[in-house]
């Protein structure tokens, strides 16, 4: 998947599913990853070896569409 937010340059990737969770890596615009579990409006993803936390929203595929739906999120 990519990383594709045109409102950040960045996308933070935490050690876990919130925004509380601390900061492993900085993902630049364009990125592609992983896509490992999802779990409710957060994606487990690895990028350069590391592992951790995204929002979904952040992600999508090469059509520039949304990879999941948050309101069949569990």
């Amino acid at each position: 998947v990519v990383y594709r937010d045109l409102e950040h340059q960045t996308l933070n990737i935490r050690q876990g599913p919130s925004i509380v969770d601390p900061i492993l890596t900085k993902v630049p615009y364009g990125a592609t990853l992983s896509v490992l579990a999802q779990s409710g409006l957060w994606v487990q993803v690895e990028y350069n070896g590391h592992v951790g936390w995204c929002a979904w929203h952040s992600l999508k595929d090469a059509s520039y569409r949304y990879l999941f739906d948050p309101s069949e999120a569990p």
